[in-house]
C-alpha cells in the first residue's frame, strides 16, 4: 500500500467513525445515512420517505435515483455524493441537530442540498445561518449550501420538477 493510500484509509477510518457514532443515538430501527466517505455533496432531507424506512437509508427512493441523475447532469458526481435524513424518528432534537452537525463535519462536504422545507431548516439551524431561501446557493461555513423547494414532492409534479432543476442548475452558475 503506498502511502497515499495509507493516508486514505486512515481518513475514510476516522470519517466512518464519526459517522457510525452520530448513528448510536437513534438505534436499530432508524433511517441511517447512506453514500461515500469522501463525498463533496451531500444531500439531506427532513423526514423518511416509506422506501427510506424500508430500506434503513436515506434516499432509498426515487428521491436518490433523481439526486444522482441530477448531480450527473451538473457534472457534480464524480466527486461521490452521501445521503442523510436531518429528522429520524426516535430523537430528541438537540440529538438530531448534534447527529446532523456530526454528519457534516466528518464528512466535510463543499456542497450541501437540503432536500425539502424541513431539511434546510435544521441545515440552517446546526450551521447557524439565518436561513436559506430556495434555488439561491449560499456560503456558509466555507460550504455551498442550497435549499430546494421539495425534491422527493417534484417526483410527481412536472411543475415542481422545473421549478427544482432550476434550483439545482444554480450550482452550475456558482462554479462559472
Amino acid at each position: 500500500m503506498t502511502e497515499a493510500e495509507q493516508i486514505r484509509h486512515l481518513y475514510e477510518a476516522r470519517v466512518r467513525h464519526e459517522i457510525d457514532a452520530s448513528e448510536e443515538d437513534a438505534g436499530r430501527d432508524t433511517v441511517r445515512w447512506a453514500g461515500d466517505l469522501s463525498a463533496r455533496t451531500l444531500f439531506v432531507k427532513g423526514e423518511p420517505s416509506e422506501a427510506d424506512a424500508a430500506a434503513g437509508a436515506a434516499f432509498a427512493g426515487e428521491d436518490g435515483d433523481a439526486a444522482r441523475k441530477a448531480l450527473a447532469a451538473l457534472g457534480r458526481i464524480d466527486g461521490g455524493v452521501a445521503f442523510t435524513c436531518s429528522r429520524p424518528p426516535g430523537l430528541s432534537a438537540a440529538a438530531r441537530d448534534r447527529r446532523l452537525l456530526t454528519q457534516l463535519e466528518a464528512l466535510d462536504p463543499g456542497t450541501v442540498i437540503a432536500a425539502d422545507a424541513a431539511a434546510a431548516a435544521d441545515v440552517a439551524r446546526v450551521l447557524g445561518s439565518g436561513g436559506l431561501a430556495p434555488g439561491k446557493p449560499t456560503g456558509v461555513r466555507g460550504r455551498e449550501v442550497l435549499a430546494l423547494s421539495g425534491l422527493e414532492e417534484c417526483l410527481r409534479d412536472e411543475g415542481k420538477k422545473r421549478i427544482v432543476w432550476a434550483e439545482l442548475r444554480s450550482l452550475a452558475r456558482q462554479e462559472g
